[in-house]
């Protein structure tokens, strides 16, 4: 099988995030991000940043992190659990999802994925190696 080939067909890595007390389990998996997904993401940030209004800029950000959720949490199998492009699934998410789970889910993602501040301040990889 050709690179390309098995890089196609290859399941996206998946971590599983504990949630604080009994919500969904105690626990919801995330995948590692697309650069696809990567770049959707920094674009809305560019874009959130670019608005003059700081309560629209504010209400951009939480959408933000709604979409990103939608982005990253997966079934076992990797496959997206929710549309980050669909209005009806980003209502449902808000709906179902604590404010306190949301949260925690957005800052394990981001780091997950290396581009939380944490993660970009100490040079990890998405991975969790440190990068040289």
């Amino acid at each position: 099988m050709s690179l390309r080939n098995r890089m196609v067909a290859a399941r996206p890595l998946i971590k599983t995030v504990k949630i604080p007390g009994d919500e969904f389990g105690g626990q919801l998996p995330i995948r590692l991000l697309s650069l696809a997904d990567r770049l959707r993401i920094q674009g809305w940030y560019a874009e959130a940043a670019g608005l003059a209004d700081p309560q629209a800029r504010s209400r951009e950000y939480q959408a933000i992190g709604a979409r990103t959720i939608a982005l990253s949490l997966c079934d076992e199998d990797g496959t997206p659990a929710f549309d980050a492009e669909k209005a009806d699934d980003l209502a449902e998410l808000k709906r179902v999802l604590s404010g306190r789970a949301a949260e925690l889910l957005t800052a394990e993602i981001l780091d997950f994925n290396g581009m939380s501040e944490k993660a970009v301040t100490e040079g990890k990889s998405p991975s969790g190696t440190t990068q040289s």
